[in-house]
């Protein structure tokens, strides 16, 4: 989970509202136990900041990047000041600086400039954005169960030939089939689609989910899907696996690590994975735990596509979704007028021990 974490942690995403979460700061590299000073120190002095990006997305329209990078003193564990800059599309910019001072008076005041410089400043398109909402809740719970199961001892190895991916798991190893996604190079700071790795040489049969997908991108003009390359700043590794995931009905998606980057692999036929016996008990733990741990915007519309992946029917109004299952029950989550999730209550069927 603390690797998940960290690199979505990094994601750059599309801001629609003032919405800064205090969970998108922090979680570099330096910053392993993802300490969240800002939202003690610092969430008092971006309000300027707020106030000044809400009349910007008013005027200038929707589409603004939103990053966040700390800068570290000689102690190298807590950062000292935090940069956070939204970009639009058109190359408007919003930049501050914010110290991690319980005083404001070291703060800048947040600074916006026109230029069109950053024309080609890589934002989320639309349609992916769709896309990760509708399959980021089923797609991280399936990611969840391989954590669960792997726990701490474990080992891995990829045999291209036979297509088959060998986790040893406490000395006991477990062949599953894979596709090959693509691979992350934090030395480029790059994501690399697999049908377009040349100098890998990879065998046609571990390209098939990821040649899907391209063609899906192609035809639905999804940049993220159809693009060779992209940038790690605007879209991980993580994230495109866990739209993948979904999009292919793929059992989970596997980061395997190696020097300065990792592949990523989509898992087929892995009957050991752990099932959940009652989804809807399993639902009132993992979906609080994906927006406390992942940026997601919409709440509202990552909660419906994850009843609907367990087989609820969902029913919904301005403020609730009422999600109900004629086996598990019925889950009532509410929202507030930003879409995100302010309770979630649960009315459980017993399941009678037979797992899903």
């Amino acid at each position: 989970m603390a690797n998940l974490k960290l690199e979505m942690l990094k994601m750059t995403g599309q801001v629609s509202k003032v919405l800064l979460m205090p969970e998108i700061f922090g979680g570099d590299d330096k910053n392993k136990l993802n300490v969240i000073w800002l939202y003690k120190s610092a969430a008092r002095q971006k309000e300027e900041f707020d106030r000044q990006l809400q009349a910007l997305i008013e005027q200038y329209g929707t589409e603004w990047s939103y990053t966040a990078e700390p800068e570290y003193g000689d102690d190298g564990e807590m950062p000292e000041r935090l940069r956070i800059q939204a970009v639009s599309r058109g190359g408007q910019k919003l930049t501050q600086t914010i110290a991690n001072s319980n005083s404001t008076g070291a703060v800048s005041v947040a600074e916006f400039s026109e230029g069109h410089e950053s024309q080609a400043h890589f934002l989320p398109s639309s349609r992916f954005v769709d896309l990760y909402h509708q399959h980021i809740a089923a797609s991280f719970d399936k990611h969840v169960q391989l954590e669960e199961l792997l726990g701490d001892d474990w080992s891995w190895n990829l045999d291209m030939s036979t297509a088959l991916l060998t986790l040893t798991i406490k000395g006991e190893a477990i062949e599953i089939p894979f596709q090959v996604l693509g691979s992350e190079s934090h030395v480029s700071g790059t994501w690399l689609w697999s049908w377009a790795n040349q100098a890998s040489n990879l065998p046609d049969n571990v390209l098939a989910a990821a040649s899907r997908l391209r063609a899906q991108g192609e035809e639905q003009d999804i940049p993220e899907l159809a693009e060779a390359q992209l940038p790690l700043e605007a879209v991980s590794g993580h994230m495109l696996s866990l739209v993948a995931a979904g999009i292919c009905g793929a059992d989970a998606f596997f980061c395997g690590p190696y020097e300065n980057g990792g592949v990523f692999l989509l898992l087929e036929n892995f009957p050991q994975l752990p099932r959940p016996e009652n989804p809807a008990v399993r639902m009132t733990s993992i979906f609080p735990l994906l927006v406390s741990n992942v940026p997601v915007d919409n709440h509202k519309a990552a909660f419906e596509a994850y009843a609907r992946h367990y087989g609820f029917v969902t029913q919904e109004d301005q403020s609730e979704v009422v999600a109900r299952h004629e086996k598990f029950g019925e889950l009532v989550a509410g929202f507030d007028e930003l879409g995100r999730m302010t309770s979630l209550d649960a009315k459980l069927q017993p399941t009678g021990g037979s797992k899903q």
